[in-house]
C-alpha cells in the first residue's frame, strides 16, 4: 500500500499567504492558524470536526480557531492566511458550499503552481477568490446558528464540555435534547455526537503528545469511559493507536507522516 504522503506549496502575496496542499490519506492533527483563513476544497474529501467535506465546500475560521484535517483517499485544498481574508465575516466558523469558489480556487492554485505565472496572476486570481467568498457569505449572514448555539459552539471548543453528555449540554443550554441534536446538524453539517467525539479525541490528542501520562488517565481526563474506549475511537476515526500516535507526533510537527513527507515547490509536477 502507498503509504500517506502530504505535499505543500506556498506562496506570498502581499500580507496574504496561499498554501496549496496535495495529499492521499493525510492527518492533520489538532492544529491552529494565528491569522483568519479560508479553506476551499479543491479536489477529494476531507473529513472535519465529524463532518464530510468535498470539492466546492469552503470554510472560514478565525485565527486560533482548532480544527483537525484528515484526507480520505487523495485530496487537494487551498488555503488562503492572513488578517484581510473576509475580516468582516470573522466572527464565527461558517462552512458553505459554493462550487463557483472551487473554480476560482482552481485558478488560484495553478497560479500558484506553475513556473510561468506572473505575481500579478496569483494577484488577479487571488483577488477573484476573495471576491467570490465574501459574495457567498454575505448570502449566508441572513441564515446564521442562533445566539445560544454559538455560544455552545465556543464553549464546547474552548473548554472541558466536550466530555459532557448531549442531554447535559441541552440542558444548560435551555433547549431540549431533541432540538439542540436537530439544530448541530442544520448548522454543522453533523451529528453533536460526532463533534464532540472529535473533540473529545483533540483533548485526548493533546495530552498524548504533550505529556508521559499514562494511557487510562488520558482517557478519563478526556471524557472516554477507559483506556479502552479512547483506544477503539482513535484506531476507529483515525487508523493509529495512542502509542502509535504518541510515537509519530513529535514537537513542531502536526500531521501524522513523517516530516520528510512535507516538501517544497518540487512536490508538484
Amino acid at each position: 500500500m502507498t503509504p500517506p504522503y502530504l505535499r505543500c506549496h506556498e506562496d506570498l502575496v502581499g500580507p496574504v499567504s496561499v498554501e496549496v496542499v496535495d495529499g492521499s490519506g493525510f492527518l492533520l492533527l489538532g492544529h491552529t492558524h494565528p491569522s483568519p483563513h479560508l479553506l476551499v476544497v479543491l479536489h477529494g474529501d476531507l473529513a472535519e470536526d465529524g463532518r464530510s467535506l468535498r470539492r466546492g465546500d469552503a470554510r472560514l475560521s478565525p485565527g486560533g480557531d482548532e480544527h483537525f484535517v484528515r484526507g480520505l483517499g487523495r485530496a487537494r485544498c487551498l488555503l488562503i492566511l492572513g488578517e484581510l481574508v473576509l475580516p468582516s465575516m470573522i466572527d464565527a466558523r461558517l462552512t458553505d458550499r459554493a462550487a463557483g469558489l472551487a473554480r476560482l480556487g482552481d485558478l488560484v492554485a495553478t497560479a500558484c503552481l506553475r513556473p510561468s505565472s506572473s505575481r500579478e496572476d496569483l494577484a488577479a486570481a487571488l483577488d477573484d477568490l476573495l471576491q467570490g467568498a465574501s459574495r457567498v457569505w454575505a448570502r449566508s449572514g441572513e441564515r446564521r446558528p442562533p445566539a445560544w448555539l454559538l455560544e455552545l459552539r465556543r464553549r464546547l471548543e474552548n473548554g472541558p464540555e466536550a466530555s459532557f453528555s448531549v442531554t447535559r449540554l441541552a440542558r444548560r443550554a435551555g433547549v431540549s435534547r431533541e432540538h439542540l441534536s436537530r439544530s448541530f446538524r442544520t448548522w454543522y453539517g453533523t451529528s453533536i455526537s460526532a463533534f464532540l467525539r472529535d473533540r473529545r479525541l483533540a483533548g485526548a490528542w493533546r495530552l498524548l503528545v504533550t505529556t508521559d501520562r499514562p494511557l487510562a488517565e488520558v482517557a478519563s481526563d478526556s471524557g472516554f469511559a477507559d483506556q479502552s474506549h479512547l483506544t477503539r475511537q482513535l484506531r476507529t476515526v483515525y487508523g493509529l493507536t495512542p502509542a502509535t500516535l504518541r510515537r509519530r507526533s513529535r514537537p513542531g510537527i502536526t500531521f501524522v507522516q513523517d516530516a520528510r513527507d512535507r516538501t517544497g515547490d518540487d512536490a508538484f509536477p
